[in-house]
């Protein structure tokens, strides 16, 4: 009987070894591809344009009038291999819809900037919720309407040019926008919404035009930072919990207007020493911090 080779012995005990390491680089490969064909088919450029297929699907963000159905905004910037950054929705676009950022498939969440077109008109419920990276953002004049936490949780937004078309500032717009320092509310507003500057942590000063006549509650709770607050000559109602631990307001004017001040409207304002408040307004109990000194001042129509 013929002995088979010691070399040929030692193949036939590699070759298993050999094809368990084949099987391996080849799923691995295939996973690798996978991978890329996911990307790709996430974020799919075709030309400027960008097409996501996300966890639900074709996303439509938003209404044009130009193409209908089709998606409405392009990327300016970097490569498939990135997550865009840079967005500029198209011309044409009149509304962008509800939830898009965040709940979709984080459309924007990754942006930096996001450039919105002179004839957009509406913004839809927490459009932009999340934009952790967004900076700043120019609302068209255009834009009529903005629905609640459209900017919610933009914690990077620096700062925010309203449109002046706008009749109200939404609920919890601009909660937790705790890297806004300033924003200018324009003359068109008539009504603020319950905490839409909550929690707005760099906040220095705010002006509420003479335009609004409804401010709700929780509306500047905890903007930790803001010491000035020019109210508007219209409110008659200060709700509960509209300075809710604003602990740098040190002093306050309270319209003639205004006619009501509720309880707890000035809670945990801890640095607040004095509040001007007009004779015929009432103060319900609790209003301000037990140590903030009240001055009675005359109305117009009470001298």
């Amino acid at each position: 009987m013929t002995r088979e080779p010691q070399h040929t012995k030692e193949r036939h005990r590699k070759a298993p070894r050999l094809i368990s390491c084949l099987f391996k680089a080849v799923c691995t490969i295939i996973i690798l591809l996978s991978i890329a064909a996911y990307r790709t088919i996430a974020v799919k450029y075709t030309s400027n344009d960008i097409v996501y297929n996300g966890y639900f699907g074709h996303t439509v963000i938003g209404t044009t009038n130009k193409n209908p159905g089709q998606y409405i905004f392009e990327v300016l910037g970097p490569s498939i291999k990135k997550e865009p950054k840079h967005f500029k929705i198209r011309p044409g676009t009149t509304a962008i819809n509800n939830d898009i950022s965040i709940y979709n498939c984080g459309i924007f969440l990754a942006a930096y900037s996001i450039e919105l077109p002179e004839g957009l008109a509406t913004i839809g419920s927490a459009a932009f919720k999340n934009t952790e990276g967004l900076k700043s953002i120019v609302i068209p004049n255009s834009v009529t309407f903005i629905d609640s936490k459209a900017f919610q949780g933009c914690t990077e937004l620096e700062s925010i040019t309203l449109s002046n078309s706008l009749t109200a500032i939404p609920d919890q717009c601009f909660t937790w926008c705790k890297s806004l320092e300033s924003i200018a509310i324009p003359a068109s507003v008539n009504k603020i919404g319950a905490g839409s500057f909550e929690k707005c942590h760099s906040l220095k000063s705010i002006t509420i035009p003479n335009s609004v006549s409804y401010i709700a509650g929780n509306v500047f709770a905890e903007c930790s930072n803001l010491s000035q607050v020019t109210l508007s000559n219209r409110v008659t109602t200060l709700r509960p919990l509209t300075f809710y631990k604003c602990v740098k307001l040190k002093n306050i004017v309270i319209p003639d207007s205004v006619t009501t001040i509720c309880a707890r409207a000035f809670e945990k304002c801890t640095s607040l020493k004095t509040a001007s408040v007009p004779s015929t307004a009432k103060i319900e109990k609790d209003a301000f911090p037990p140590h903030t000194k009240i001055i009675r001042r005359p109305t117009a129509n009470h001298k």
